[in-house]
C-alpha cells in the first residue's frame, strides 16, 4: 500500500472512531421505539436450560449464543430470567477505566453430575473515560501473544474478580462450566478472558468455557493458527459494523490484527447503528461461519460512511 493510501486509511480510521464514539454516548440500542424495523424477534429464554451445556463448549449451540446475546443487552433482566436470584449474582459497577459486568453463578445437574453454571457477562463502552482505553492500542504480551493493551486491562480486572467471586461462593460444587460473554468492548473482554482460561484451566477445563462474543474488536497481534487454536470461543459480528474492524490496517508478515477464536458473521440490513444490541440480537440466529476476517480498507470505509448517511436519511 502507498504512503498516500496509508495516510488516508488513518485519516479515515480517525473519523470512524469519532463517529463510533458519538453512536455509543447516543445509545440507539435502547431506543428500540426509534427504529420498530429493528425490534429484536428473538422470544427471550426462561430457566437455566442444563441442557445447553451437555455437549463440549467446541460445538456452536445455537440456542446458547442467542441466550448469550439476550444477556449482553439486558444482564440483570436476563440473569432474572434464567433463575439466578439476588443471592446467585454480583453486579461490579463501572469504573473510569472499564465497563461493569456481572458474575452469577448456580448449582445445576448436567450430564447426571452436580455441576456450578457460572455466568459472566461484560459491558460495553459507555463513557469517554471507556473509550481512552479502547483506543490505547499499544501491544502487551499476554499468553505468549502481543495483544491489545486497553482490552487486556479490561480483561484482568474481570479475571481477578471471577477469582475473588469463586472463592466466596464454597456453595458450588468443584466440577464448573462457565458461559463468558459480552458485546463490543465487553466481548474483547470476553474474548480475552476465555483465552487465559483455557490456557490456564485451573477455574474450569477448555471443553466447559463456552465463550461467545459480538461485535469485539480486534484484540490479538498474530497468526491465524494463533487465533483458530482457540476453538470454543466463538465472534459474532455484522459485516455492516465497523467496530470488528478495528484496530486494522497494520500487519507484519503473517502476524496482523484478529480475534482469539473462531467467526460467526451476518450482515443485517442498513440500520442507522449495526453496532447496536437490538441489530445483534434480531441477526444472531442467521449468523454462519466464516474463513473472512474482517479487514478495514479504504473502501470499506467509504461505503460504510455511505450506508449510514443513506439510513440517516431514510430515518431508519
Amino acid at each position: 500500500m502507498s504512503l498516500k493510501k496509508r495516510f488516508l486509511c488513518a485519516l479515515l480510521g480517525v473519523f470512524l472512531v469519532l463517529g463510533g464514539i458519538c453512536c455509543a454516548m447516543f445509545d440507539f440500542s435502547k431506543r428500540d421505539y426509534q427504529f420498530p424495523a429493528i425490534a429484536a424477534q428473538v422470544a427471550p429464554v426462561s430457566g437455566l436450560q442444563p441442557s445447553l451445556f451437555e455437549q463440549p463448549s467446541g460445538y456452536l449451540n445455537q440456542s446458547l449464543l442467542e441466550l448469550a446475546m439476550q444477556l449482553c443487552r439486558s444482564p440483570r433482566r436476563g440473569l432474572l430470567r434464567l433463575g439466578f436470584t439476588g443471592d446467585d449474582y454480583q453486579r461490579y459497577s463501572k469504573t473510569q477505566l472499564f465497563p461493569g459486568f456481572y458474575i452469577a453463578a448456580k448449582t445445576t445437574v448436567v450430564n447426571g453430575e452436580e455441576t456450578a453454571i457460572v455466568v459472566v457477562v461484560m459491558s460495553g463502552t459507555t463513557t469517554l473515560g471507556h473509550w481512552v482505553s479502547d483506543v490505547n492500542v499499544l501491544k502487551s504480551d499476554y499468553l505468549g501473544y502481543k495483544v491489545h493493551r486497553g482490552f487486556m486491562e479490561y480483561a484482568d480486572s474481570v479475571y481477578s474478580a471471577l477469582v475473588k467471586y469463586l472463592n466466596t461462593r464454597t456453595d458450588l460444587p468443584e466440577n464448573r462450566k462457565l458461559l463468558l460473554t459480552g458485546h463490543s468492548a465487553g466481548g474483547a473482554a470476553a474474548n480475552l478472558l476465555a483465552a487465559r482460561l483455557d490456557e490456564e484451566q485451573t477455574i474450569a477445563k477448555k471443553e466447559d468455557i463456552y465463550a461467545y462474543t459480538f461485535a469485539c474488536p480486534n484484540v490479538l497481534f498474530g497468526t491465524k493458527s494463533d487465533a483458530t487454536a482457540y476453538n470454543n470461543i466463538f465472534n459474532v459480528f455484522n459485516t455492516l459494523d465497523i467496530v470488528p474492524y478495528v484496530p486494522s490496517g497494520f500487519s507484519d508478515g503473517e502476524n496482523s490484527w484478529r480475534k482469539f477464536g473462531l467467526l460467526l458473521s451476518f450482515s443485517s440490513g442498513n440500520e442507522l447503528d449495526p453496532h447496536s444490541h437490538a441489530v445483534y440480537l434480531r441477526y444472531v440466529q442467521f449468523a454462519q461461519f466464516t474463513d473472512e476476517e474482517p479487514s478495514f480498507s479504504l473502501g470499506f470505509g467509504v461505503n460504510w460512511l455511505k450506508e449510514r448517511l443513506n439510513a440517516a436519511r431514510r430515518g431508519s
